[in-house]
C-alpha cells in the first residue's frame, strides 16, 4: 500500500488548491484497496468466508459494504452478518468488575448460535441469522434467511472477527480475514504529531455518537476509556490473525468533522474531568482548513460518523 502524505501542510494545500480533485482522490484510494481485496477474493474459488475486525469507529461496517459491492460487481453474491446480532439478551451476559454488562466480552456473545450459523451455511442449509435490538437490549422475535449458493460470499463483521474461538471455525483455505483501523497519524513538515491514529478514531466516536445515537460529547469521553479497554483485551491481540491490514484514513475527513466537532468539543467546561484533554484536541482540529459535510461522496466511508443535515456551518 503506497504511503499516504500525512501532513497537514499537504492537506491544507490540497484543500486551497481544488478540495474537490482532494476528496477524489481519497475517496479514489480507499475504493482501490477494496476493489483489490475483492479481486483477490474472486481469483480464489476456494473463499467463502471473509471475517472483519477493528476497533471502535475503525469504518468496518462500511468497508464491509463496499466489499460486499465490489464483489457484487464481479459476480460474487455477497452476504454481510454482523456479529452484534448474536448479542446474548441484556440480562444473560456476564458483569464486568464494576457490575456493568460486559458487552466487550466475547462470552457476550451466543457462540453455541455461532458455531451452529457458520456450520449451517457452509452446509448449504437455510439459515436463520438472529437480529439484535439495542434499544431493548433484546434479541428480536424474528429473524432473516441465508442460504449459501455456490459462488456466494459471506462477510462476518465485528469486534471478535479475528479471535480463535471464531475464526477457526472456518478452514484457512476458505476464508479470508481481514483489519480495519485508522493507520495513519497526521504529522506537521517537523514531525510533530497533530492527530495520532486514537484521536481520530475518537472525533469519528464523537460525531456518530451525537448526531446518531444523541449521546453528548461527555458522555462519549466517559464510555471511551471502556472502548479503549475492551479492545486492548479482545482485539488488538489477535490483530495479527489478520491477512490483510486495511487503513481506512481519510486525509481530508477531519476537516469535514472540523465545524461539528468544534462545536461539540465546546461543551466540555472547566470543571469537567475531560476539559484538558478536549482543550488540546480542539487546538489541533483548529490547524485543519475546513470542507463543507455536503461535499462528502454519498458512498463514502465518512457517512458513517456525518449528518449532512445538522449542525451546519
Amino acid at each position: 500500500m503506497a504511503k499516504l502524505n500525512n501532513y497537514i501542510e499537504y492537506i491544507n494545500t490540497s484543500i486551497e488548491t481544488d478540495p474537490t480533485v482532494f476528496i477524489d482522490e481519497c475517496e479514489h484510494r480507499y475504493r482501490n484497496i477494496i476493489s483489490t481485496i475483492a479481486r483477490k477474493i474472486d481469483e480464489d474459488k476456494n473463499i467463502e468466508i471473509i471475517f472483519l475486525a477493528g476497533p471502535s469507529s475503525s469504518g468496518k461496517t462500511t468497508t464491509s459494504r463496499l466489499l460486499a459491492d465490489s464483489l457484487d460487481m464481479l459476480g460474487r453474491k455477497t452476504h454481510t452478518v454482523s456479529l452484534d446480532d448474536f448479542y446474548k439478551n441484556r440480562e444473560d451476559v456476564l458483569l464486568d468488575e464494576n457490575g456493568n454488562p460486559d458487552f466487550e466480552s466475547l462470552e457476550a456473545l451466543d457462540l453455541k448460535l455461532i458455531n451452529k450459523t457458520i456450520i449451517n451455511i457452509l452446509n448449504r442449509c437455510d439459515t436463520d441469522l438472529p437480529v439484535f435490538n439495542f434499544n431493548t437490549g433484546k434479541r428480536e422475535d424474528f429473524t432473516w434467511k441465508l442460504k449459501l449458493e455456490d459462488g456466494d460470499i459471506v462477510v462476518f463483521e465485528g469486534l471478535h472477527a479475528l479471535n480463535p474461538v471464531i475464526l477457526n471455525l472456518i478452514p484457512k483455505r476458505n476464508r479470508l480475514s481481514l483489519f480495519v483501523n485508522v493507520s495513519s497519524r497526521i504529522y506537521d513538515k517537523k514531525m510533530n504529531i497533530i492527530l495520532n491514529k486514537r484521536n481520530i478514531r475518537f472525533i469519528r466516536r464523537v460525531m456518530r455518537d451525537y448526531q446518531y445515537r444523541s449521546s453528548s460529547v461527555e458522555n462519549t469521553y466517559k464510555m471511551w476509556q471502556q472502548v479503549r479497554a475492551g479492545e486492548k483485551k479482545y482485539l488488538f491481540p489477535y490483530k495479527d490473525n489478520a491477512d490483510i491490514n486495511v487503513n481506512s484514513t481519510h486525509l481530508y475527513e477531519i476537516s469535514v468533522y472540523k465545524n461539528t466537532i468544534l462545536k461539540l468539543l465546546n461543551e466540555i467546561t472547566p470543571d469537567s474531568d475531560f476539559y484538558s484533554d478536549a482543550l488540546k484536541l480542539t487546538n489541533s482540529i483548529k490547524c485543519f482548513k475546513p470542507i463543507p459535510v455536503q461535499a462528502v461522496p454519498s458512498n463514502s466511508l465518512l457517512n458513517e460518523f456525518i449528518f449532512k443535515n445538522s449542525l451546519k456551518p
